[in-house]
C-alpha cells in the first residue's frame, strides 16, 4: 500500500499545528489554527467556516453539501499545558507534547487519506469536520453544527482508545455544583457564624461514601470533586461555599440514582446547579457501514482489532443521539492531558493508511 504521507511531512504538520495554543478561551489561537489547516489542506476543496457564539469550526468537502456518506470529525482544541509542551519533542519513534494524542496527531494522520480521497472523488460526499470546543462540552461545535442540519451516514472520530481499539461505549457526563450558604463571622468567634462549612463537609462525606474513589478503572459511577470555592479572608468564616463535581455514569438508571441521592442530601438553603448532562455513548456495532469500516481497518493493519469501552466522553454522543453510527478508533499513544502525552509515529502512519483502506472499502462497495 502506498503511504498517504511521509514521516517527515507528518512530523512537520504536527509541529506546526501544536504551535497554536488552542486551549479553551483562546479563540484567536483556534481561529489561527483553523486558517492554517485550510491553507495547508484546503486548496481545491469546498470549505465552510462556521461560528456559534464565537466558537469557530471548519468543514472541508469536495462540493457543497450538508449530508455526507462518511465524515471525519475531530477537535483542534487542547487542555492547558506548560509553554514547553506546545513544542513537539521527538524521541526515537515517539513524539511528546500537548495534543499529540488528544487529538491533533491522530486527527492529522486521519486527514491525509480523507483529503486525498476527497480531491480524487469530489462527487462522493466525503467530508471533514473540525471543531474547537470538545474539551469544554462540544455544544458550540458538533452539537450546534448538527442542529443546523448537517448529517452523515457514518462518522469516524479518532478520539478514543489506543492501538486500533474500537470504542463501543463511553460514559455519560453529569457535572453539577452546590452552593452552601451560612452566616459569616470572625474566625475568633465561630459560634456567631458557620453553617456553610458544616453542611458542605457532611455532603462531601456522604457522596464519597456512596461513590468512593476507585482503585482501578471501573464501569461503575464515579464522582470527582473538581472545585471548591469560598471565603474571602483567612480570619473570616465564609458566608458561601461552592463545590463542583464531575460524575461519569453508564446508564440512565445510574444517573437517576445519583441525582436522587444528591437532592435527598441537600437542605432548603443549598442551591444545586446542573452544569452539564450528556448521555452514554454506545456504538451501533450491528450497522453495516460500521462493520465495513472496521473490517477495512482490520484488513489494512493485518490483524484483528479489539473492542472495548472507556471512561471518558467525546463528541460521539451528539452523533449517537441522532442515531448516526460512530466509529471511534486511533493509533497507539497515551497520557492524554498529562505531562507526558505521547504518540507512536509509526502507529500514526499505519493509522493513516488504514483509514485510507477503510474509505476505499466502504465507498467502492
Amino acid at each position: 500500500m502506498k503511504p498517504h504521507i511521509s514521516k517527515e511531512q507528518f512530523l512537520d504538520d504536527l509541529s506546526q499545528s501544536m504551535r497554536f495554543p488552542t486551549i479553551a478561551g483562546n479563540i484567536s489561537a483556534q481561529h489561527n489554527c483553523l486558517h492554517w489547516v485550510k491553507k495547508r489542506f484546503g486548496e481545491g476543496l469546498h470549505s465552510v467556516y462556521l461560528e456559534h457564539e464565537g466558537q469557530p469550526s471548519l468543514i472541508l468537502s469536495g462540493r457543497p453539501s450538508t449530508h455526507f456518506k462518511i465524515l471525519l470529525c475531530g477537535h483542534l482544541d487542547v487542555v492547558p499545558a506548560a509553554a514547553e509542551q506546545f513544542k513537539l519533542q521527538i524521541e526515537n519513534d515517539k513524539v511528546y507534547g500537548r495534543g499529540v494524542f488528544d487529538m491533533k496527531g491522530p486527527l492529522l494522520a486521519a486527514m491525509y487519506p480523507f483529503i486525498n480521497f476527497i480531491k480524487s472523488h469530489p462527487d462522493k460526499d466525503v467530508g471533514i469536520l473540525l471543531t474547537t470546543d470538545e474539551e469544554i462540552d462540544g455544544t458550540k461545535g458538533v452539537k450546534a453544527i448538527l442542529d443546523k442540519g448537517y448529517s452523515t451516514d457514518i462518522v469516524i472520530i479518532p478520539d478514543g482508545g489506543s492501538n486500533f481499539e474500537v470504542i463501543t461505549m463511553q460514559k455519560g457526563v453529569f457535572q453539577f455544583s452546590v452552593s452552601f450558604y451560612g452566616a459569616s463571622a470572625h474566625s475568633s468567634r465561630p459560634w456567631e457564624g458557620g453553617g456553610a462549612v458544616g453542611r458542605m463537609t457532611t455532603f462531601l462525606e456522604m457522596l464519597s461514601q456512596h461513590y468512593p474513589v476507585p482503585a482501578a478503572p471501573t464501569p461503575s459511577t464515579t464522582c470527582a470533586l473538581t472545585l471548591i470555592e469560598g471565603g474571602s479572608a483567612r480570619n473570616s468564616m465564609p458566608e458561601k461555599i461552592k463545590i463542583t463535581y464531575d460524575c461519569r455514569f453508564s446508564s440512565v438508571a445510574k444517573l437517576q440514582e445519583l441525582k436522587s441521592l444528591i437532592v435527598a442530601n441537600l437542605s432548603s438553603r443549598d442551591k444545586l446547579d446542573v452544569l452539564l448532562e450528556t448521555p452514554v455513548f454506545e456504538a451501533d456495532t450491528a450497522n453495516t457501514l460500521f462493520q465495513e469500516a472496521a473490517r477495512g481497518i482490520q484488513e489494512a493493519i493485518g490483524r484483528k482489532i479489539s473492542y472495548t469501552y472507556e471512561y471518558g466522553s467525546s463528541d460521539a454522543l451528539y452523533f449517537h443521539s441522532r442515531s448516526i453510527p460512530v466509529l471511534i478508533v486511533r493509533p497507539l499513544g497515551g497520557d492524554s492531558h498529562g505531562k507526558n502525552e505521547w504518540l507512536d509515529v509509526n502507529s500514526a502512519l499505519l493509522f493513516s493508511d488504514a483509514l485510507g483502506g477503510a474509505l476505499k472499502y466502504i465507498l467502492d462497495k
